[in-house]
């Protein structure tokens, strides 16, 4: 997968942990001794001791530091995968929001894994693989958001389904030019392979990812094209 190994590489490794181990690894928090955090593993779920994992992971931090109240995580069913649900956790330091970290995790029965990369996805998810051009272009455009170069931002990126979604973004486009080139995703099928283009609304750009979907390989995923200035403000560093 071109483009995005960079990226991948500053997020934590792929875990498949089972649920009974997590809780046993990470809970609710109490302050201890040296500032550190000392956690019940009654309280916090596999999917946030897992997310605190992966952030302590991100940020150089051992997981003692971080104070599980300052993750907040939030699930979403995949539309198109059986059984698969995504969770994205954002960590927050207290009173350090511009310091925020944010993992994206998904489960399907009893795995539960860190998404990083598309190899990820598809241990996760069994090498499911849509049956229609709907399924396909849903289920890219999650990969989009939960793979793509903005999937650790703050702000989602928002995939766009029609031409004037640009509003679903929260600020004006810079002018026609922009809508023109921005639509709906285009699809098509060749030599047994989903082939979908969409166009994503990320932190200072709008970017098109090309999205390969086919039986037996992981998903691949691009950038092709981009125009800069639009989507959503630019993050500060």
């Amino acid at each position: 997968m071109r483009g995005l190994g960079r990226w991948a590489k500053a997020r934590a490794r792929t875990a498949t942990i089972a649920p009974l181990a997590v809780a046993a690894l990470l809970g609710a928090c109490r302050r201890g001794p040296g500032g550190t955090f000392v956690h019940s593993a009654s309280r916090l779920s596999a999917e946030d001791s897992l997310a605190l994992s992966a952030v302590a992971a991100v940020r150089g931090e051992e997981v003692g530091t971080l104070d599980p109240a300052s993750l907040e995580t939030k699930s979403e069913s995949s539309q198109v995968v059986p059984g698969l649900v995504y969770y994205r956790s954002v960590y927050t330091p207290r009173g350090s929001a511009h310091m925020a970290s944010v993992v994206i995790l998904a489960r399907r029965d009893t795995q539960l894994v860190i998404l990083r990369t598309p190899e990820d996805f598809t241990a996760v998810s069994g090498g499911w693989i849509p049956d229609s051009p709907d399924g396909a272009s849903r289920l890219c455009g999650e990969l989009a958001a939960a793979l793509g170069h903005a999937s650790a931002s703050v702000s989602r990126p928002v995939v766009f389904e029609h031409a004037d979604d640009w509003r679903k973004v929260g600020f004006a486009p810079p002018g026609p030019p922009w809508r023109s080139q921005v639509g709906a995703p285009q699809v098509t099928q060749a030599a047994g392979q989903w082939i979908v283009q969409l166009w994503v609304a990320e932190p200072g750009r709008m970017a098109r990812y090309e999205c390969k979907l086919q039986t037996g390989a992981s998903p691949h995923l691009e950038v092709t094209d981009s125009i800069p200035g639009a989507g959503f403000p630019p993050e500060k560093p």
